[in-house]
């Protein structure tokens, strides 16, 4: 299915392409949304604590993994009733299987075929009986293990990824009882050598040794699988228990940490869509699956937080499939993962009973905003076949009336705006706090504005992905964001760590992750999110670092950076990255810049002595400290290629930035009159809008904070929030 803009369902539909609009009700909702305090990041969801004497429970007999005797029928039922097609293409896969592996088939591309291979053939035996499926089974595990004790042995990493060796202990476990006591003890010793290896602490090409806080997807994650499929099999007892109760703690440890980064909002690891919606939800689904199928006990009830994966998938997505392009994103910004189907249905497999309208949304955005339902299988063959509880759903229900225009992620550290639900809506993107640092950039306070295309981008390019020049010196950088730069020698300065090792130059930027949001606030006039960045950057060149941002509906942007550097003569740059080059007025004040079909006015409000820089366009696309940081590969478009950089006329230690930004159709020109508002300790501007004149004014000392003035019926006449407006659940209520 291609579904190439976002019908919003009417509340009383299940999800289909009806035309949506705000009823008087739900505008009166909206409008009656109270502040309350909250501090700190947002909770976690309730979670019971995971029950004791749990391996006590764990069968005695195979299979366990993914599913035991009991609910197999299940498991069969539901691939031929609801996966026939996929199932029957499984079949002719292992049909086509030579009897004997092939190494260069087996060992080639992207990941080992092995235990991909022997886990279709062992799933087929189970379904068919089928004597020839069984052998297959057999040789592919056999060969596989001893496949992975050669790479280990030489300390030669086997994959980035643990997924071939988990599918060959899901292999090993379901064909355990056709195995000889030979053959189970060449596999489970083979299992436990590999292992050993892996994490003995030898030094081993490029291995993947992700933990909890990442994506938990390489070899550190096997000591559950190999406890699990060996367990009281009377080959090496003793340490299967220890592994088996090792990658328990281990996983447990990991969906706290999720949990605690999905907070009240939902969320996962990682910012970057590539990651996050990716591999990442896999460690989580897969200890879920076999828990249940070896203990009988159920982990989602337990943790709630993946029932609101979904939350974050749709705040992530934009029109045509696209993402915003945060952090370790891969232009051209595409959401980044086939899997967001699968993880969409194990969503639905795992808490239709104990939260059935979280389901009904995942339901809602597999079917509505993804363009394929085809189920991926590279990494996880049979994946599809253990959604088994999928074949008994409710509908699909997407969004309503009395959903927010803007949510805050807390502690995933992002608020995402939106000044209506139309389908081509401008839309905001706004770093504020957070605490994940999985692929996470040098970014607080950065923005990104969306409106018919990336008018303002997070720009470079995140691939090739090995260590290089564009990653280190530019893409993880604040020069390759929209933010403030504050330029210091090297002695008041500390270059940033970056992916494969500490920057050599000084990007005039953040060097510490350690961003705290101050406020937030949403209605159906204006978003608001405030936070203080000042800790991001080195102590020596930077006294405080603030932004705010008002998103003034449907069009219009404040921003505001107060910054106080250690010395006047640290001079400070404001930054907004384009992807066309833009075109600087001849007041000196205002740029304009389009992609797609929309386009973006910007006016320096203030310093009023501002001077507007142009940098970018062949051979400066990614400039930072002198040179061209060019990514190795040809340039592509959404990774930007300008830049404006707007600095203060004269050297002062502090300065207030204020911005007004519109965005409109590319055909928009002018902005219409800007009035500069200087007051007593307040700095802002007011400026026309389709209902008459508006006011946004900042407090430029003292507590961060301000007031705004909007027209309309009614009107908006209030000073800007000091607290974070809390929100929980799909509906941020």
């Amino acid at each position: 299915m291609t579904q190439r803009n976002l019908p919003m369902p009417h509340p009383t539909t299940s999800g289909g392409a009806r035309a949506w609009s705000l009823t008087p009700v739900a505008t009166m909702a909206c409008a009656a949304m109270v502040l309350v305090a909250a501090t700190g990041a947002a909770a976690a969801e309730p979670v019971r604590p995971m029950p004791h004497g749990w391996i006590e429970k764990v069968r005695a007999e195979h299979p366990r993994m993914f599913f035991n005797k009991d609910n197999w029928p299940q498991v069969k039922a539901y691939a031929l009733e609801h996966e026939a097609d996929f199932y029957a293409r499984v079949k002719r896969i292992v049909a086509g299987l030579p009897d004997v592996p092939d190494p260069k088939q087996c060992e080639s591309g992207s990941t080992p075929k092995y235990g991909g291979h022997a886990q279709r053939a062992a799933f087929v035996w189970l379904m068919e009986r089928d004597p020839a499926a069984l052998a297959k089974a057999k040789a592919y595990l056999l060969e596989g293990v001893r496949f992975y004790n050669r790479r280990s042995s030489a300390r030669r990493t086997v994959n980035w990824y643990s997924a071939s060796r988990v599918c060959a202990m899901t292999a090993y476990d379901w064909i355990h009882d056709q195995l000889t006591p030979a053959e189970r003890r060449e596999v489970g010793l083979g299992l436990l050598k590999h292992y050993t290896d892996c994490l003995s602490g030898k030094r081993f090409e490029r291995q993947n040794r992700s933990d909890h806080a990442s994506g938990f997807y390489g070899p550190t994650n096997m000591a559950w699988y190999v406890g699990l499929a060996l367990y009281k099999d009377g080959i090496d007892d003793a340490r299967a228990a220890r592994l088996l109760r090792q990658g328990y703690d281990e996983h447990v440890k990991l969906l706290e940490y999720r949990a605690q980064s999905s907070g009240d909002d939902g969320g996962t690891g990682s910012l970057a869509v590539g990651y996050g919606l990716g591999m990442y939800p896999w460690a989580e689904f897969n200890f879920m699956h076999t828990f249940d199928s070896a203990t009988g006990l159920a982990v989602e009830d337990h943790f709630d937080h993946l029932s609101l994966f979904p939350n974050w998938v749709f705040w992530n997505w934009l029109p045509e499939d696209l993402s915003w392009g945060l952090a370790d994103s891969c232009p051209p910004h595409k959401m980044g993962s086939a899997f967001l189907e699968m993880h969409m249905l194990q969503t639905a497999h795992f808490y239709a009973r104990r939260n059935p309208d979280r389901a009904k949304f995942a339901l809602w955005v597999r079917e509505t905003l993804l363009p394929s339902r085809e189920h991926d299988d590279l990494w996880w063959p049979l994946a599809p076949l253990m959604v088994s509880r999928c074949g008994d759903l409710p509908e699909p229900a997407g969004p309503t009336g009395a959903w927010p225009l803007a949510r805050n992620f807390e502690n995933m550290g992002v608020v995402f705006m939106r000044s209506s639900w139309a389908d081509d809506a401008p839309r905001a993107v706004v770093v504020a706090g957070g605490s994940i640092r999985s692929h996470r950039h040098y970014d607080q306070g950065h923005f990104i504005l969306y409106h018919k295309g990336h008018l303002a981008i997070d720009s470079g390019d995140y691939g090739p992905r090995e260590a290089n020049e564009h990653l280190k010196e530019y893409f993880y950088r604040t020069v390759a964001h929209n933010a403030v730069l504050i330029h210091a020698p090297a002695e008041a300065d500390t270059a940033a760590k970056v992916w494969g090792g500490t920057a050599r130059t000084l990007d005039g930027g953040q060097c510490v992750q350690e961003g705290r949001q101050i406020a937030f606030e949403t209605g159906p006039a204006y978003s608001y999110v405030a936070t203080d960045a000042t800790r991001c950057y080195d102590a020596r060149k930077c006294k405080a670092a603030t932004r705010q941002f008002v998103f003034v509906h449907p069009d219009t942007f404040v921003v505001c950076d107060r910054v106080v550097a250690a010395k006047p003569e640290y001079r400070k740059a404001w930054l907004l990255h384009t992807v066309n080059e833009p075109q600087v007025a001849d007041d000196g004040k205002t740029f304009r810049a389009a992609a797609g079909q929309g386009a973006l006015v910007c006016r320096t409000v203030f310093p009023e002595d501002a001077a507007l820089e142009k940098i970018g366009g062949p051979g400066k696309e990614f400039w930072s400290a002198g040179k061209n940081r060019a990514q190795q590969r040809a340039h592509r478009e959404l990774s930007g290629a300008w830049r404006v950089e707007v600095s203060p006329g004269a050297a002062r230690a502090e300065d207030v930035f204020v911005h007004l930004i519109r965005v409109g159709d590319k055909s928009m020109g002018e902005i219409g009159p800007v009035k500069p508002i200087a007051r007593g300790r307040t700095m802002g501007v007011s400026f026309k809008t389709s209902a008459g004149d508006a006011t946004v004014l900042f407090n430029t000392a003292g507590p961060v904070g301000g007031h705004v003035t909007l027209p309309g019926t009614p009107g908006v006449d209030r000073d800007l929030a000091t607290r974070v407006q809390p929100q929980s659940g799909l509906t941020g209520r």
